[in-house]
Order: structure tokens, then sequence, then C-alpha cells
């Protein structure tokens, strides 16, 4: 079976973004949003589109039995560490390690915004994470379409940070996936990604993988905090 990797550019100007999940970045709990707050997403998603050069890279691997310090990536040095990992890639026989970016454009433009206007700062940065995610769910589909070519099934991607996964594993997926050289992204000295509006994450691949999707209060690490449920709802309703 020959191993999926791809990489790839993706036009802004193609990425639909949610308005819906700007507002939910933006902290919107449902009331009516001001003609002015309206305007200001408009510009900032047309601000985000024209800055962002999406580009993105993936690679699988074939994985081993489980160790004392995770699963094995078959071929190379690295284990994927925890008990949530785990339960994730159950019934997986591979994974594929992705990585996404919209670009050292948009960090300029956040730059600049926020010297300029901090509220068009705020918004334009709630549009550029929905962009991000929009890259993100483009490269998940091509993913799944290839493996599903195979026969096999793609869980929900998985991002180092998430759950009991440490974000130190970032230095290591950027370096299996050379994403400095294929798509210009850098991991600092604390582990995190320049530019800043980027995304790793893992993909399980199987036969018998169970989880397409995983959703809802229950699965989510946040759950305890979440200012949504003590106000009697769900992120997913905005």
């Amino acid at each position: 079976m020959a191993l999926y990797r791809a990489q790839g550019a993706v036009d802004p100007a193609d990425l639909v973004l949610d308005r819906a999940e700007i507002l939910r970045y933006l902290g919107h709990r449902g009331s009516v949003i001001p003609p002015e707050i309206d305007a200001l997403i408009d510009r900032s998603v047309q601000a985000v589109q024209a800055a962002a050069t999406p580009r993105y890279v993936c690679r699988e691997f074939l994985l081993g039995a489980p160790q004392p310090q995770g699963i094995p990536l078959l071929d190379t040095d690295f284990y994927l560490p925890g008990e949530d990992i785990l339960q994730l890639l159950a019934g997986c026989d591979s994974c594929v390690l992705m990585a996404a970016t919209l670009g050292a454009g948009v960090d300029a433009l956040l730059r600049r915004q926020q010297v300029a206007d901090m509220a068009a700062a705020v918004v334009c940065d709630s549009a550029a994470v929905t962009a991000i995610e929009a890259v993100c769910d483009r490269v998940n589909a091509l993913i799944k379409g290839a493996c599903g070519q195979r026969g096999q099934r793609c869980t929900w991607r998985f991002s180092p940070g998430y759950g009991d996964m440490p974000i130190t594993c970032q230095p290591q997926v950027a370096r299996l996936l050379d994403t400095g050289r294929q798509i210009g992204l850098a991991v600092s000295s604390s582990c995190l990604l320049t530019p800043s509006k980027s995304v790793t994450a893992i993909i399980g691949v199987g036969e018998r993988a169970t989880q397409d999707k995983k959703s809802g209060c229950t699965h989510c690490s946040l759950r305890e905090n979440c200012t949504f449920r003590r106000g009697g709802k769900r992120c997913g309703d905005f």
C-alpha cells in the first residue's frame, strides 16, 4: 500500500468563512449584531483573504504496537504519547500528520491592526482563526477522500496540546513534515507555531477507525470551565 502524502496551496478566495464561527470566537451570545460590527466582520474577512497565502503538507505513517512511551510511527524515532491519542487511534493501522498555515501575511495584518484599531484587530483575529480551520477542513476532506478510495476511514483531527498530548510534540511533527521548507512553518523554543495562524494535527486511518468526528461537551477538555455551559448553552449553538 502506498502511503499518502501531499502538499499544496489553497486559494483564499475559495475559503468560505462561517460567519457564525467568527461570532463564536468573538464571544457572541445570540444578541442582535450592531450594523457597524456586521460591516467590520465583512471588512475583516476581506482583509484576511487578501493577506492569506494558505499552504499545507501532510504525510502518512504506519503505526506500531503501543509502547510505554506512546504509539510509535514506524521508520521514525517519534512516539505519540498520551491516553487520548491511544483511544483515538484504536483500530487504526496508520496516521496522517498534517500541517497548515495562513502564511506570514496574516500575522503582519494583525500586527498592523493592533496598532491602528484594536477592535478591528480582534475581529480580524477571529476571522483568521476561522480561516485556518477552513483550510484544515479542506485538507481533512482531501485525506478522507484519498483514504476512502482504499476502503479506509479517518478519525477526527487531533492536535498537540489537546487532551493529554503535550504541545512539546509540535517540533517532532514539524520535523517529520519538513514544514520549514515545505510551507514556511517553524516552531519556536516554546513550541508555538510561526506564523501564528497555523495548525498541526494527527488523523488516524484504518478500516476499523471508528471516530470520524468527536464533538459535544462530553469529550471537551474545557467542559468544567466553559462559559457557554454555565449559561446553559453549548459552543456549537453559535
